[in-house]
């Protein structure tokens, strides 16, 4: 396993939990059941990457269908959940579309921008929705779906891994790109729905220069916390029993609550390598 290569997901578990690090991300186990709320997320999310990735002469109302078929291609509906569903996600949607016909800003990057970027001895990966210029800013465009809204919803973003670890991107891919506009924050893109409602939001997270160099040095300890553990050997990975309870359950608690856990791997796990990357970021900065 590779881990001189780290992105925030991984960093933002590893804190949470470095048992929960090494069952995911060096044994790379994922959980046999379905996550509606994540599948959902990404099914809106392959809409919009269809619609921002569009040709300036193809006809918009064309896209638009062909990305709503695009969400219904990634989704399939799941018994008793009835605020994620297909009609819900064209729902969404197509009131998104009627809302946003034209953008504000416009992208220096493809609607979504893989990267790898060496920092010290590393390099931080990761993937946004694109880097964008808007009223002579520059920042990367994040796009988020939620159920719940309010003043506090944007709080969770800073301090935040994710949008530190993108603003820092964001700065090293404007430069490398020839820009001189520095990247002060990230934009939050919210596509909000409950069951009755649907709204959306947009917001600019702001990072200080100060923030962006505590977030560096934040995360070379944390990099150099992880690549000290012997990925052969799991009593290396301690469990951090805080979390165990943490969204209602660990995903991985069932492993945890075995002496040997190894019979239960085959039944209730499958093997899924991650990589926001996948194996070919859209841009490298050296």
């Amino acid at each position: 396993m590779d881990i001189k290569q780290l992105d925030s997901s991984k960093m933002k578990c590893f804190l949470e939990c470095p048992r929960k690090f090494y069952w995911r991300y060096v044994r790379h186990l994922v959980p046999e059941e379905q996550h509606p709320a994540l599948d959902f997320g990404k099914a809106i999310h392959e809409a919009l990457y269809t619609w921002y990735d569009r040709e300036p002469d193809e006809d918009p109302k064309e896209v638009q269908e062909y990305a709503i078929r695009v969400f219904h291609s990634n989704w399939t509906d799941v018994p008793g959940d009835d605020k994620r569903t297909h009609k819900k996600g064209q729902a969404l949607l197509t009131k998104y579309f009627e809302k946003y016909p034209k953008e504000p800003f416009e992208f220096i990057t493809p609607p979504e921008t893989s990267f790898r970027i060496r920092l010290l001895d590393y390099f931080l990966i990761g993937r946004f929705d694109g880097l964008i210029k808007h009223q002579n800013m520059i920042m990367p465009l994040d796009h988020k779906t939620a159920t719940r809204k309010g003043k506090y919803y944007y709080r969770r973003f800073r301090p935040d891994l994710q949008m530190s670890t993108y603003c820092w991107a964001g700065r090293k891919i404007a430069q490398a790109k020839g820009y001189d506009v520095p990247v002060k924050g990230a934009y939050i893109n919210v596509l909000y729905f409950t069951k009755t409602k649907i709204d959306f939001d947009r917001e600019i997270i702001t990072r200080k220069d100060w923030e962006i160099e505590q977030f560096l040095e934040v995360a070379v300890k944390i990099m150099d916390n992880i690549n000290l553990r012997d990925t052969e050997n799991i009593k290396d990975w301690d469990p951090n029993w805080t979390s165990c309870q943490k969204w209602g359950t660990c995903k991985y608690r069932p492993l945890c609550l075995e002496l040997d856990p190894e019979p239960l791997v085959p039944f209730m796990y499958k093997k899924e390598i991650w990589d926001p990357t996948d194996g070919n970021p859209t841009v490298e900065v050296m």
